[in-house]
């Protein structure tokens, strides 16, 4: 055996000049085929519907499934037999040390903005191709408007999303719209999304009404790692109150602030004008 080959007469992906594909894992590829149908479901899906989903027998899955379930990262309801994933893909997210990392440092930080503001903030990622909240918390009051984490949205609709496209390289942007239009399709022509990420750009910071729930405002300002990158966006879904002190202006001013200080923690440096 020389140090080219992981066999005798095995040549290594990069000796032969073709693409890494050919050295498949059928067994893996079919789990994972099977956690992204689950994943599209919101009801759950029989062991027929996921053979025909994955054009297979149900003999061929019946393994895999067994072994998604002894491991946690499926679920089946006894009453119906229609297999889900379980929360187990969202806490490994959580326990990637850089996820990790931002979030300890996030939480104490949108706490003290949510009960000044009088308003829930949440905290998101891009994701393949769409915004994950990855956090979220609510103010002390004993009514509000929040988001759950693990929730999911599209791109181009939403003030966290125009954040996490704005605050990029060119290419990294047009990288991040490509994954969306096979995740959500193109919601709005590019010409006029990419306009409007000029302008984000310009101000800091997207505003807008929520297009899901009337009565809603949403602010949202980018985090920044230490590369000048928008890692995250900081929004908050800004509901007026009559029975309280709180503006658009001063809530904006605090989520402000919040996420330049969650910046500065990730090793963000404001470059002087």
């Amino acid at each position: 055996m020389t140090a080219d080959t992981d066999e005798i007469g095995a040549e290594m992906p990069w000796e032969s000049g073709e693409p890494e594909s050919r050295y498949r894992a059928p067994a893996l590829e079919r789990g994972l085929d099977i956690m992204e149908v689950l994943a599209r479901s919101e009801l759950g899906v029989s062991r027929a519907g996921l053979a025909e989903a994955l054009g297979c027998s149900v003999s061929q899955i019946f393994r895999m499934l067994d072994c998604l379930q002894r491991r946690r990262y499926v679920t089946v309801e006894p009453r119906n037999n229609l297999f889900s994933l379980t929360s187990k893909l969202f806490e490994l997210s959580h326990q990637h040390p850089p996820t990790r990392r931002m979030m300890s440092l996030a939480l104490p930080i949108m706490r003290a903005a949510a009960i000044k503001a009088h308003q829930s903030i949440h905290l998101s990622i891009f994701d393949d191709g769409e915004t994950l909240v990855l956090a979220q918390v609510d103010a002390l009051e004993d009514s509000g408007y929040f988001v759950k984490p693990g929730t999911r949205r599209d791109v181009y609709l939403t003030a966290s999303g125009r954040i996490l496209l704005a605050f990029q390289s060119p290419e990294e942007t047009q990288r991040m719209l490509a994954e969306a239009k096979v995740k959500s399709g193109e919601l709005m022509p590019e010409a006029d999304l990419l306009r409007r990420l000029e302008v984000v750009r310009l101000q800091g910071f997207e505003e807008m009404p929520s297009l899901q729930i009337s009565g809603v405002h949403n602010f949202s300002f980018p985090v920044f790692d230490v590369e000048g990158r928008a890692v995250a966006a900081m929004t908050m879904p800004f509901l007026l109150r009559t029975d309280l002190s709180s503006s658009m202006d001063d809530a904006r001013v605090i989520l402000r602030t919040g996420a330049a200080e969650l910046s500065a923690l990730l090793g963000h440096a404001v470059k002087p004008a």
